[in-house]
């Protein structure tokens, strides 16, 4: 009987331990991905780019993420511009 609940505490120590490592290994993961996230933001703001994501549940597409990286004064240039307020105008019906 102490064998059998000796082994068991023994297999709990060690899903334990390997939660442990599971779990450090995911936030380097996490890190990583933050770190690159920040470097892409980096980037975009580096080539003045226009980003289109599509994302996806279960196969299908769900919805569509249009990202515009311009320095702060382009920013406020393209605020001033008409289509740009036809564009606010249109979500904020939404």
């Amino acid at each position: 009987m102490l064998k059998k609940i000796y082994n068991a505490l023994f297999s709990m120590k060690q899903e334990i331990s390997d939660i442990r490592n599971d779990t450090k290994n995911l936030l380097k993961m996490v890190d990583r991905d933050r770190k690159a996230i920040r470097n892409y933001g980096e980037v975009l703001l580096d080539q003045e780019k226009i980003v289109t994501d599509i994302f996806y549940v279960d196969g299908e597409e769900c919805c569509r993420e249009l990202r515009i990286c311009l320095s702060p004064q382009e920013w406020s240039d393209l605020e001033k511009q008409f289509f740009y307020q036809e564009l606010k105008r249109y979500f904020d019906k939404k």
